[in-house]
Parts: C-alpha cells; structure tokens; sequence
C-alpha cells in the first residue's frame, strides 16, 4: 500500500513484522504517513528511537481476528461496539451514518484490503496508548485531601 512508509519502517524496527507473518488471522489497522507527522502526544522520533514504544504502539494497530469494515456495527447510544488488539487492550470501533468506520478516533480511509493472512485497514491517526492524566492539580496546596 503507498503512503505507508513509516509503518512499514517501523514494524521492521520491532519483532512484529515476525508476528504479522505468521499464519494469523490479523486485522492491521495501517496509519497513513500522514497520520504519524500529525502526532503530538508521542512523536515520530520518539518511535523511532525506542523500538518498545513503538512495538507498543504498533500492536494497538494489531486484531488478532479478521474484521472486515461490514463486520463494524452502527453507532448506537445503546450499543458500543469494542476489539481486543494484540496486546490486549480495547479499542472502540463504530460505522457513522455515512457509513464511516472508526476505530477509536481513527477513521478507516480504505477498507479491507486483502492481506494472505487477514485484512488490512488504512486509518487516518495513529491510535495511542492511553496515558493516565492527573486528576487534581496542585495537591500538595491542599494537604486535607
């Protein structure tokens, strides 16, 4: 697939592009390049650099079944729609009225694209891990907490 050279460079940095040729079945959620310059929380030289954070990253892109975009249910208020990625977290995955897919903030720029061992999605961000936030700010001004 074109403009997905820096996923592509960086599951050959980690030990996942083994694991991608496995027999599967894997759904590999490709962020475009575009979609690595527009981080911010985590950049691309951060990923680069540290082949953990990046193989840490790299397996929230990573189903370990195969889940076409007609397999995505319709957002509901009623009804969320969740998947397990390789390293075992949730991801929320949704169709819109337009029939757009989603998964997390990501949406699915081109569906299922036929891989030998399961598909491949090509999304617009990059999901990340979630990093916890402080709740209360300035704690120690109010030691009575």
């Amino acid at each position: 697939m074109e403009n997905h050279e820096t996923v592509l460079k960086l599951l050959q940095n980690t030990d996942l592009v083994t694991k991608l040729e496995e027999d599967g079945p894997f759904t590999f959620l490709a962020p475009t390049d575009e979609a690595f310059e527009r981080m911010r929380e985590i950049t691309l030289e951060d990923l680069l650099e540290n082949n953990t954070l990046a193989e840490q990253v790299l397996k929230l892109h990573i189903l370990p079944e195969v889940l076409c975009c007609n397999g995505v249910n319709h957002a509901s208020p009623f009804h969320r729609q969740y998947v397990r990625t390789l390293d075992g977290s949730v991801v929320m995955t949704s169709r819109n009225y337009e029939d757009r897919v989603r998964f997390g903030r990501a949406r699915v720029t081109k569906c299922d694209v036929p891989a030998t061992n399961g598909l491949v999605h090509s999304i617009n961000r990059v999901i990340l891990p979630l990093i916890p936030k402080p709740v209360l700010f300035g704690m120690d001004l109010f030691p009575f907490f």
